[in-house]
């Protein structure tokens, strides 16, 4: 999964989460003085458990220096 944005932080949620489907949902900094550097991300990762999808991640990225 390529992110829409990184920090410094390291993104390892596909190495943790194998086989589990990853919904980035992106927020674009909207701060003019920080010149887009404000973003945050929201991950939902899901995996599957038999016949049924369960959510079994939740991680938050946001711009860090």
């Amino acid at each position: 999964m390529q992110s829409k944005s990184e920090g410094n932080t390291l993104n390892n949620a596909t190495s943790q989460y194998k086989g589990a489907v990853i919904v980035e949902y992106y927020f674009d900094g909207v701060h003019p003085d920080y010149a887009s550097m404000d973003w945050e991300s929201l991950r939902l990762v899901f995996q599957q458990e038999g016949n049924t999808w369960v959510l079994s991640g939740i991680i938050h990225d946001q711009w860090t220096i």
